[in-house]
């Protein structure tokens, strides 16, 4: 595994991407279809990032009168208001990683979409993979290749995706081909795509409606190293 430090944290904008966020899609595209249950237990292995929001320039701040981006009360929001999607990118980059965050809606929408991603790649050209949930109940994985979003997993609804305005407690693991996604500590779903070997964990927003208004705030974001339980045990 290599850890790489990123010399400018970047925030990417593509307001004018073409989303695939809808609940009614159906389509997969180059992913497989997703287990019921994990094929394997993972372990955590180093903590490379706890990051309480609370550090000056340490997260890039954006305003505009569409998008604004930024740390504010020990959380790091976003706010939009015109279809597209965007992400802030860390300073920490891995090739298997697992990462955890708080993420919440304090302005709901059903079209608006908040998470968290891993292998953003070194170049800021939008290319990683970003898990997603929805203010009304659902989840997604999607590969984003800098102009829109590619369902690997199409939205689906998750009983334990709290509702509205709540906290959810997200989890994503990359490890090698296996990107894994859980919500309040209950499975959603796993899945196989080799697009993407390494890269950089980051925060994301999408709405997928124009004259719609989304504000999201993501707290209690970590980064840890991963590995399969079986190879650290033999």
């Amino acid at each position: 595994m290599k850890l790489a430090k990123h010399t400018t944290l970047a925030v990417i904008v593509a307001l004018v991407a073409l989303l695939l966020l809808g609940t009614g899609c159906s389509a997969w595209v180059r992913g497989s279809q997703p287990a019921r249950k994990p094929a394997q237990v993972f372990r955590y292995g180093t903590l490379l990032l706890d990051e309480p929001f609370t550090t000056a320039g340490a997260w890039r701040r954006l305003q505009s009168p569409q998008l604004q981006m930024g740390q504010a009360a020990g959380a790091y929001r976003i706010d939009i208001s015109r279809r597209g999607y965007v992400w802030a990118q860390s300073s920490l980059a891995s090739e298997d990683m697992v990462l955890e965050a708080n993420i919440a809606q304090l302005q709901p929408h059903a079209s608006g979409y908040g998470g968290i991603a891993c292998r953003l790649d070194a170049a800021d050209s939008g290319r990683g993979y970003f898990f997603l949930i929805s203010a009304d109940g659902y989840a997604s994985i999607r590969w984003a290749n800098g102009r829109s979003l590619e369902p690997l997993l199409a939205p689906q609804f998750v009983p334990a995706i709290r509702q509205g305005s709540a906290r959810n407690r997200l989890r994503a693991l990359c490890i090698g081909q296996t990107l894994s996604m859980w919500v309040n500590d209950s499975f959603v779903a796993e899945l196989q795509d080799e697009r993407a070997a390494a890269g950089y964990a980051g925060i994301v927003a999408a709405l997928n409606r124009e004259r719609a208004a989304m504000q999201l705030a993501v707290d209690n974001f970590k980064l840890w190293r991963a590995e399969w339980h079986s190879r650290s045990s033999g």
